[in-house]
């Protein structure tokens, strides 16, 4: 998979010479039609601009989903914008896995299923509160063609490439790039948070906050930002209803009694488009498997870690050895040693870096007892030798052979009660 990304176009005239063409056109006319569906931006004369506004180009990223599906996404080279005139906040809070991990628990407790749903293109529904421009992309001519328009022009580059081989396609790309930024009779306004301003995740939490506060009536909590809550009482002021929703960016779980989460999905629905994904089983890369018969909530990260496995194959060849533990104590001192130049040196092109970010995202998450190991394999992140590589190695390798073991929460086995 890693190989098949460098094959991925880099434009849309080098989508339209793959083989997969089709596939390809028709993930950029989906991200067209979302934003046309949000009107995202209108075109107006430059000469109609705001004063002193910034216009910045719109770059094209084109990409895989896990599922292998083709995915574009057009986004505004935000780095060109300035802060204090383009935009303001750049925050976008979302649930710490403290966080994640109370609410299963909650939800065992309760033996409530959960359930998810996310933001259709999300930061597309969020207004832009400033004046933004954008040149209109070179592909503009061409990506509203029908699919036997383009299939004609696509002859046409075939045979371009043909006789001047791929330079001659970089040329044409960057013939009409030039002719799109220089000197621009037309610029789009940008109406919407796209992807890639520095302010777009502020504005889209902004739209996320007030659609669960104003329109569903939720309590947003003090110590997790990103968790709502409410709850209904009778009388007594006993609680006969509740819901608790979390979020990460534009991905929502959610569960609670049926009446409240009933309302919670029509209301959520009507202020903000969503796509609604049923029972939840995972949520940003960790399983979620509830057994409500056993009263047990189990959180592990078992794809996470055999997909690592793949990307660090080549640094085992031996393959991944069972261990009962991240790390000894003789570990720890060899961890701890001071490396010398000369051994720094022998090293230093080992992936040392990548390999303990890699491990460190599940240690936060459910692989809890993993967390002094990968901390102090975070002290040698400056200079590392090969003896603390292939420690770091092993700490991998018991995260790859424990990869379903994580989380257990129980309901009425504790004798202390439940949790």
């Amino acid at each position: 998979e890693a190989a098949d990304k460098s094959s991925w176009p880099k434009d849309f005239f080098s989508a339209l010479v793959k083989s997969d063409w089709r596939r390809w056109v028709e993930a950029v006319k989906k991200e067209i039609d979302a934003w046309d569906a949000n009107d995202t931006y209108e075109m107006i004369l430059a000469s109609d601009m705001t004063p002193g506004a910034s216009v910045v180009p719109l770059g094209e990223l084109y990409t895989r989903k896990k599922d292998q599906s083709y995915k574009f996404r057009q986004y505004l080279m935000g780095q060109l914008l300035k802060k204090g005139i383009d935009y303001r906040d750049t925050f976008s809070t979302t649930i710490s896995w403290d966080g994640v991990r109370w609410f299963a628990s909650v939800a065992n407790a309760c033996q409530k299923r959960i359930y998810g749903h996310d933001a259709i293109t999300g930061y597309l529904q969020a207004p832009e509160r400033f004046d933004i421009y954008a040149y209109c992309p070179s592909h503009e001519l061409y990506s509203r063609m029908t699919y036997e328009e383009l299939a004609v022009f696509r002859k046409e580059l075939l045979e371009l490439v043909a006789i001047e081989g791929q330079q001659g396609l970089k040329k044409f790309a960057d013939k009409h790039r030039r002719e799109a930024r220089n000197n621009p009779k037309h610029v789009l306004k940008i109406n919407r948070s796209i992807y890639g301003n520095p302010g777009a995740g502020h504005e889209f939490e902004m739209l996320m906050q007030g659609a669960h506060i104003k329109n569903c009536g939720l309590t947003q909590t003090e110590i997790e930002p990103s968790l709502y809550v409410k709850f209904q009482v009778d009388a007594d002021e006993k609680v006969v209803e509740y819901l608790f929703v979390k979020g990460w960016t534009d991905d929502f779980r959610h569960f609670g009694t049926d009446g409240l989460r009933a309302h919670y999905e029509d209301w959520i629905g009507r202020a903000v488009k969503m796509k609604y994904l049923g029972e939840c089983s995972d949520f940003v890369g960790v399983r979620f498997k509830h057994g409500m018969v056993r009263d047990l909530m189990e959180l592990s990260s078992p794809d996470y870690w055999l997909k690592a496995g793949k990307i660090y194959q080549q640094h085992f060849p031996s393959e991944f050895r069972n261990r009962e533990s991240p790390m000894t104590p003789a570990d720890e001192k060899v961890m701890m040693e001071q490396v010398t130049d000369e051994q720094h040196e022998e090293a230093k092109h080992l992936p040392f870096r990548q390999l303990c970010g890699t491990i460190s995202y599940p240690a936060s998450c459910v692989k809890l007892e993993m967390r002094y190991a990968v901390s102090l394999c975070g002290t040698r992140r400056g200079r590392w030798g090969v003896r603390q590589w292939d420690l770091l190695k092993t700490v991998f390798e018991y995260g790859h052979d424990t990869k379903e073991v994580g989380l257990m929460y129980s309901r009425g086995l504790d004798s202390h009660g439940i949790s």
